[in-house]
């Protein structure tokens, strides 16, 4: 098992952002967006503030936004938000890139890669050109998405991509292309696979949400990693994603001196550390997260952002408010006319 350190929560979070590679953390702990090479930043006072991850040491920095991503917040936490939804979307997104490559090769009948032939052969005969351009269409949150029920502490996996809703908003996408998208899904998911493998009740009372919504992240990134690996030539890292799940409960006490709340800033860098590195008399450091606003988050933009507004259009994210949207299956349950999984 591994041992409940700093460094080897720095190694998860760094996992978890990094995945895909889309983004990547730089040595002074901000994050920046591989596409444009811009730091991240969320909004809090009215000012765009980069997202740093917290350490031990760290220096309390006004102009920054502290991410402590294992540990819940009392009111608004613009950077713990843009952690989890951020992480939350690699699943469709990947999903995505993965059905547009299968696609493109066997409309070409490419056969250089022969990890990819198990899903071009299921295919082969059935896909043109017209097949992406339709499957580009569809937004990535309609793939793989992540609900979290905040009263029931349960996070699940949902697709959109079978739901007669979403069908009527394409009305031009031809059948047998939907044909292709069911073939391509459950050959990735599995036409068998079990509802408990894309649902989690969360156990760690004081970070359920965070518990429920990356277990089930990480479930749906180990399906995908294999076809990842073979033809987006992209490790996912799932299993080391998995051996650090399992000592999430450690990992959500380690930082628990670095509070959430703090009515005023000291205007002195003071670093932060943990109580039992502070000198005797020195009041702990606080990270200020209770006046803060978030832009939103959800899917990648080209400024470096991920923004609510862009990814799920002008719907709140179901997430945010239960577990259920409209038109979307949980996976395993049904998708189609019956079933997702053929049960």
């Amino acid at each position: 098992m591994i041992e409940v350190n700093e460094t080897n929560i720095q190694e998860f979070i760094r996992l978890l952002i990094e995945c895909g590679e889309y983004y990547k953390i730089l040595p002074d702990h901000t994050i920046q967006s591989v596409a444009t090479d811009q730091l991240v930043t969320v909004e809090r006072c009215k000012t765009a503030r980069p997202i740093r991850i917290v350490y031990t040491g760290a220096p309390c920095d006004d102009m920054v936004e502290p991410l402590n991503p294992f540990k819940e917040n009392i009111g608004k936490a613009p950077a713990k938000e843009w952690f989890l939804n951020t992480v939350g979307i690699f699943g469709g997104i990947i999903c995505k890139i993965i059905f547009l490559k299968v696609v493109q090769d066997a409309a070409e009948k490419k056969d250089d890669n022969i990890a990819e032939y198990d899903l071009m052969s299921k295919i082969l005969g059935k896909v043109d050109e017209t097949t992406k351009t339709e499957i580009e269409k569809i937004g990535s949150q309609n793939f793989v998405s992540v609900f979290y029920n905040k009263t029931t502490k349960m996070a699940e996996a949902q697709t959109r991509l079978f739901s007669e809703d979403l069908r009527e908003e394409f009305p031009k996408i031809r059948k047998k292309t939907w044909e292709v998208i069911d073939i391509i899904f459950s050959a990735i998911f599995g036409p068998d696979k079990e509802m408990e493998d894309y649902r989690y009740k969360a156990k760690l009372l004081n970070i359920p949400e965070t518990e429920a919504k990356l277990n089930v992240d990480v479930a749906i990134l180990d399906a995908l990693n294999p076809y990842s690996k073979d033809i987006l030539k992209r490790d996912l890292h799932t299993a080391e994603l998995k051996a650090h799940l399992e000592v999430l409960e450690g990992y959500s006490h380690l930082y628990e001196w670095a509070t959430a709340n703090r009515v005023e800033q000291p205007k002195a860098q003071t670093p932060m550390m943990p109580p039992w590195q502070q000198n005797v008399g020195m009041t702990p450091t606080m990270m200020s997260m209770g006046t803060t606003s978030a832009s939103g988050a959800a899917e990648l933009t080209p400024d470096g952002q991920v923004r609510l507004s862009t990814y799920f259009g002008n719907a709140m994210p179901a997430h945010l408010a239960g577990m259920q949207q409209s038109g979307y299956v949980p996976m395993g349950a049904g998708y189609g006319r019956q079933s997702l999984f053929g049960v």
